[in-house]
């Protein structure tokens, strides 16, 4: 968003809004040790930022 005179804007963001997790290793495993899968859990995230322009 800015005003007309494009001095203020404001924008709002965010990061992993939907709380996604991503595989990041994975090991079949054998007959005598356990499957395992590593999962990377990013922080969900959400800010905003103002812009002012001083002319």
């Amino acid at each position: 968003m800015r005003t007309d005179d494009e001095r203020y804007c404001l924008s709002i963001w965010s990061k992993n809004l939907f709380d996604q997790r991503y595989i990041t290793g994975w090991s079949p495993g054998s007959s005598t040790t356990a499957t395992t899968v590593t999962l990377q859990d990013f922080p969900r995230t959400i800010g905003g930022t103002l812009l002012v322009k001083l002319d």
